[in-house]
């Protein structure tokens, strides 16, 4: 059965043809629906609704075009936003009605809806979308002549109005459809296709325009991980050689089925055309079922005993997976057990988790580990560096490995799942693998970095590095902790011989791939609902110290034109650096973290300025373009004064793109076991930047709570790090050639 259905109600079903559209005959009619609507919720399907609009919008456009010497004309958006207010208080409360008179305990909830459109649309050079009740010929060609409305034959049903119709493309409300949804609602939402809206300048704007319901409602059903999209009209199945002595009513129709029927021409624009292009798009999109019947039929075409159902090539990976369906409670409480054992080697009980690099917190965190490893069958060595590493044996042991992990220090006061919980989570994936008696043809390993976090050395990546290769004996004796202790004499302090440090590097070609799974540390797949992130891209970051020289005066004897005043200087710049990163878009941020005036006293003029600045972006071509602004605004507002500058660059990362292929297994995983996944880029550097620079790399977030880490409160449901463990298993029995 299709358990999570979205279902999409024609605005010609509620106001029917040859009806005046009174109030109450749409009352009659929802009513109806909703009938139908409760028979499937007590058969127990979870249901998304969605309806049109298109007599109702007309309508209202007539009312004001007939008042508007009374009263001003709205635009269209606006005025589907009144039928979707409208349409959605009758269903929500017929609906409610219907509900308790049979005694089906289910809330509902309308949600007024915005769809984004791009303004660039070709629907808004050919209109095709029609509103509005029927005219006959004589009526349309007065309309078109008087008040320039576009008129077209509407399936030999009269003549019609159409308006521009742009695809949709993101719903703006989604967080609030995936949530409400998630907590039981019953959703109504899009009514009349959402009201459309274009992005300018980072602000919401609406357009004249009517979005098709069935392809919002296709938008809705993709990302609300619906198991299959319902599209209502006004006979049960689609028919080819419609009209015609020679009509054939369809069971099922494939995609290529489905482009062949469009491109002869047997589905028209303007009635079943964008009804079945809707259908497809979700099947293509989700790999779900999408079905085209009546509302008096709908219950048995979910059945398969009715309707038109348009379905895509069977995914070969997609099914495999579903066959490989873990018992993630089980796994929860493994993980829980092992991240709940770490939380006891911190420096600071209480207070957050300190392990710091080569100090007894870490020994002991290791010293765990390889217990661990080992119960979970694996083969277990401490490289002379501090990473640690479990192997899981393949078929073939000179085949490159398949290698999986993360790290296992931490900041200062810091989380207790940063880094460590893609630890454990791959150290589950291999006990999986075992149980299952999957074996793979390479080598499965399990890595522990040390010292990712750089806090205590400010070294970095450090483990990863020198596993890459990356790191000398010499860098080893210039990095030093607040102590002026080094990296070379720590190590040796904690028994380790840093003069091989050499050998803690893989040969080439040894690692064929590396997956980290990792905490999001921000707030966008939380305050989404969404499950899992799949994160194709770590962002690039350069970070600068700028110095303004001005000079120092007194602040009461100087006149404001004869200033230099290095503040004032530095502070109008500062003022445009958030507006550098809007104007970028595609995830861009720079951030002033750190400001500092010399001498710091109230009653003097700063003689000079200094503050950082920090940029992140996915592409290199938007870190160095704010880069070059913020020095065009340094040029303009010091040579305006006679003062002048420095920027001192203090790091530079390029961006890296993570492995399209494994992003693409994880997403198929992600459908066939029904978890929320989007793809973002990751703003934080991660062991998998420095690695990702020399072998396909990919990462995979699950969500932090409150978007906050790096802190005490840090927190993820360990339910989710199960989730994570099952796309894992996936991924790597897909790349393991099992």
């Amino acid at each position: 059965m299709h358990r999570k259905v979205v279902i999409a109600i024609g605005g010609n079903a509620i106001t029917q043809e040859n009806q005046r559209g009174t109030v109450s005959e749409q009352q009659q009619n929802i009513r109806t629906c909703c009938e139908s609507i409760a028979d499937l919720l007590e058969a127990g399907y979870e249901i998304i609704l969605t309806h049109g609009n298109g007599p109702q919008v007309g309508s209202i456009v007539l009312q004001n075009d007939i008042a508007k010497q009374l009263v001003p004309e709205n635009p269209l958006d606006v005025c589907g936003a009144q039928t979707q207010g409208s349409l959605g208080y009758m269903i929500s409360q017929t609906l409610t009605n219907v509900l308790k008179d049979r005694g089906i305990q289910k809330k509902v909830a309308s949600v007024l809806t915005q769809v984004v459109v791009d303004e660039n649309d070709p629907s808004f050079q050919n209109p095709s979308k029609f509103i509005g009740p029927f005219f006959t010929k004589e009526q349309a060609d007065l309309l078109h002549e008087e008040k320039g409305f576009l008129m077209k034959e509407d399936s030999g049903r009269g003549w019609r109005r159409i308006v521009p119709s742009p695809r949709p493309l993101e719903l703006v409300e989604e967080a609030a459809i995936r949530t409400l949804s998630k907590d039981g609602f019953l959703v109504i939402t899009v009514g009349g296709g959402g009201i459309p809206v274009v992005r300018k300048n980072g602000e919401l704007q609406g357009v004249e325009a009517v979005i098709d319901k069935d392809f919002a409602s296709a938008l809705v059903a993709e990302k609300t991980g619906a198991d299959a999209l319902v599209i209502l009209t006004g006979v049960p199945k689609v028919s080819v050689d419609f009209g015609t002595p020679q009509q054939r009513a369809l069971d099922t129709m494939t995609l290529d089925e489905c482009r062949r029927y469009l491109s002869e021409g047997q589905f028209p624009a303007g009635s079943m055309g964008p009804k079945v292009e809707a259908a497809m798009q979700f099947v293509e999109q989700s790999g779900g079922v999408s079905i085209i019947t009546s509302i008096d039929r709908m219950k048995e075409a979910l059945a398969g005993q009715d309707g038109t159902r348009i379905v895509g090539p069977e995914n070969r990976m997609r099914k495999k997976m579903r066959g490989q369906e873990l018992e993630l409670p089980h796994l929860k409480h493994r993980i829980k057990e092992n991240l709940e054992a770490m939380k006891a080697f911190t420096a600071t009980p209480g207070n957050g988790c300190t392990r710091m690099p080569f100090t007894k917190e870490t020994r002991d965190a290791a010293e765990y580990l390889k217990k661990v490893m080992a119960q979970a069958g694996l083969e277990v060595r401490e490289d002379c560096v501090g990473n640690v590493f479990g192997v899981l044996r393949g078929e073939d042991r000179s085949l490159p490995c398949i290698m999986m992990g993360s790290h296992y220090d931490s900041v200062y006061n810091g989380g207790d799942y940063d880094g460590i919980a893609g630890v454990i989570c791959a150290i589950e994936t291999a006990r999986v693998l075992l149980e299952q008696g999957r074996q793979l043809k390479q080598d499965f390993v399990v890595a522990a970095f040390m010292d990712e976090e750089g806090c205590r050395f400010g070294t970095g990546y450090f483990g990863s590095k020198c596993m890459l290769g990356q790191m000398t004996v010499e860098e080893c004796k210039t990095y030093t902790d607040k102590d002026d202790i080094t990296v070379y004499d720590a190590m040796k302090a904690y028994g380790f011989n840093p003069k091989q440090l050499g050998r803690a590097a893989w040969q080439p070609g040894s690692i064929a791939c590396f997956i980290e799974t990792h905490i999001e540390q921000g707030p966008v797949l939380d305050a989404a609902s969404i499950e899992l992130g799949l994160v194709d891209c770590i962002v690039g970051i350069q970070r600068y110290m700028v110095t303004v020289n001005g000079r120092s005066d007194h602040a009461g004897t100087t006149p404001m034109h004869m200033r230099k005043d290095a503040v004032s200087i530095a502070a109008k710049v500062i003022a445009d650096i958030d507006g550098m990163a809007r104007e970028r878009g595609e995830g861009t941020v720079a951030t002033v973290g750190y400001l500092k005036a010399t001498p710091g006293a109230m009653n003097v003029i700063a003689g000079s300025a200094e503050f950082s600045v920090d940029v992140r972006s996915r592409t290199q071509e938007n870190i160095d373009g704010i880069v070059a602004q913020i020095r065009q605004r340094l040029d303009e507002e010091t040579s305006a004064v006679g003062a002048s500058y420095s920027m001192e660059q203090k790091l530079e990362i390029s961006p890296v793109d993570l492995n399209p292929r494994m992003l693409d297994i994880m997403e198929e995983s992600c459908k066939a076991h029904g978890f929320t996944c989007c793809r973002l880029p990751s703003g934080a550097g991660h062991d998998s930047l420095a690695i990702g620079q020399v072998l396909p790399t990919v990462m995979l977030f699950v969500p932090s709570r409150d978007g906050r880490s790096h802190c005490p409160v840090e927190y993820t449901p360990y339910f989710d790090f199960a989730k994570a463990v099952q796309v894992l298993y996936d991924l790597v029995l897909e790349l393991g050639g099992v």
